[in-house]
């Protein structure tokens, strides 16, 4: 940049490092930055190109834009620095419209997050959108997800306003640690409050969702929702380091009944775009892990692109749902390519792969009486279990 007279001052985080470009696909690039606006510098050079954005929120809008393509480009898309983690909560996104492809260029049910809600306390960056082409993950230093209507649980009056609310009591947690923690570091602090706590608990009653540092819980009923909140206010639950904030989730929201239809809303809420609901169950992999982390995410999804293409991918803190393009790449993957995990070249992330299946074999351990979790232990396993 400064050879060709360009000033730069900026550290990396509003900056977009693209690389592999063919000619056509720059072309497109260009009409799309025209949409996505606040381009202060655009240098194209071979089969890269760097972009330059006005501010670090602006900079948001190009991966976000990535993430929303129907038809994933042939290149990868790198931001040179993720953005800063502030002590506040993070802003809202910036012109979050200019970030949405045209028409049937997008993903079914790409949509503008609404910003009426505001952003909730505790909500503080990076966050990061999952995105179809290497390397898979965009760093954002707003939330690009979708926002319930939420009321944060400062004060015992909180209390009697949001049981006036919902029929099913859910709080939302905000504030988990960027990564390197477990999904069961969450659950124990919620596990007191559920009488028969199971598998299906730890699968469906607590969901979190890493790349946005929020979790949500589903309690049984109103009494047992109030006491964590109580307790809470007493006393702040924490995830390492880490505080959290707890809001009751003021919409009424269904409790996940199956894998595919946790998957779909999860998406939904995501603005990762919907998918298609036939034939999903078949096209749905479960690569389960023992802890959360944007790297290890990375490094799961790209062995599995590796082998078979995919639509989509969802990761929790136990396990990342990967939807294939058909249910041949779940086959594939679980059966023809397992090296593709056995030679991962890190060793820690190799250390947190538990188990990669199908959803049909995932719902047949679900329905074992005889399959157990242990909130206390953290399991390690010499090698992977792989299972049809």
């Amino acid at each position: 940049m400064e050879l060709m007279c360009f000033n730069v001052q900026d550290d990396g985080q509003r900056i977009v490092f693209i690389r592999d470009i063919s000619t056509k696909e720059s072309s497109e690039l260009r009409d799309a930055l025209n949409k996505i606006q606040s381009v202060k510098n655009f240098l194209p050079l071979l089969n890269q190109a760097f972009v330059e954005f006005k501010t670090v929120r602006d900079a948001d809008r190009l991966g976000v834009w990535y993430g929303l393509l129907r038809r994933a480009p042939g290149h990868q898309v790198h931001r040179l620095k993720a953005p800063s983690a502030g002590l506040k909560s993070a802003p809202p996104p910036k012109l979050p419209g200019n970030a949405l492809p045209d028409g049937t260029d997008a993903v079914a049910g790409a949509t503008v997050p609404p910003t009426t809600s505001g952003v909730p306390r505790g909500s503080v960056g990076p966050f990061w959108v999952t995105t179809r082409t290497h390397p898979f993950l965009f760093p954002t230093r707003s939330p690009w997800f979708i926002i319930p209507d939420f009321l944060t649980s400062r004060t015992q009056n909180n209390l009697m306003k949001a049981v006036r609310g919902p029929k099913i009591p859910t709080v939302m947690l905000t504030g988990l640690p960027e990564g390197n923690y477990r999904h069961e570091d969450v659950a124990e602090l919620v596990r007191p409050y559920f009488p028969g706590w199971s598998l299906y608990s730890a699968y469906y009653d607590v969901v979190v969702l890493p790349l946005q540092r929020r979790a949500f819980v589903f309690f049984a009923d109103w009494s047992s929702c109030c006491s964590f909140v109580r307790d809470h206010i007493r006393n702040p639950v924490a995830v390492g380091l880490r505080p959290l904030t707890a809001h009751f989730v003021l919409e009424d929201i269904s409790p996940f009944s199956t894998e595919e239809a946790m998957y779909a809303t999860l998406m939904t809420w995501s603005n990762a775009g919907v998918p298609e609901p036939e034939g999903l169950e078949e096209r749905l992999l479960c690569v389960e892990t023992s802890e959360t982390s944007p790297h290890v995410t990375r490094a799961v999804v790209g062995a599995v692109a590796s082998v078979a293409s995919l639509a989509g991918f969802l990761p929790l803190a136990n396990r990342i749902c990967i939807e294939m393009s058909d249910a041949g790449g779940v086959t594939e993957v679980v059966e023809k390519h397992r090296d593709c995990f056995l030679w991962m070249k890190n060793a820690a992330v190799w250390n947190s792969v538990l188990r990669v299946e199908s959803l049909k074999s995932l719902k047949r351990r679900l329905e074992d009486p005889d399959e157990v979790v242990n909130i206390e232990a953290h399991a390690v396993k010499s090698k992977i279990i792989l299972i049809e």
